[in-house]
């Protein structure tokens, strides 16, 4: 970690490939991010659906979590699988998009109603 690379060091030729990879998990994450936010404001707006996550393990963050980390590593599996590429630039982006429009939505949710 934060050691420079020398410009003579070899290329590893998997390395476009991995960064790939990442990218799809990448887009995974940034979809398990809006996930989490809807099914916490779905949760706060129907008692239904808290009661019943609360009876899936006895306690609805932990039903709530195992839904989102389930969401992440099924579609990151999926989207690994496929030849989609998305660069780091890109994916930057979305992530951070991601998160700011998870935290306004969760920040409007709770000022407003």
């Amino acid at each position: 970690l934060g050691r420079s690379v020398p410009a003579s060091a070899p290329i590893d030729a998997g390395a476009p490939r991995a960064r790939c990879r990442r990218g799809r998990v990448g887009v995974a994450a940034a979809v398990a991010i809006i996930f989490n936010t809807l099914l916490a404001l779905a949760k706060a707006s129907n008692p239904d659906l808290l009661a019943a996550m609360k009876a899936l393990t006895g306690h609805h963050w932990i039903t709530h979590g195992y839904a989102v980390v389930g969401l992440f590593l099924i579609l990151g599996w999926i989207l690994s699988r496929t030849g989609w590429r998305l660069g780091g630039g890109s994916l930057a982006v979305l992530l951070s998009c991601s998160v700011v429009l998870a935290g306004l939505g969760l920040a409007g949710w709770f000022y407003f109603i």
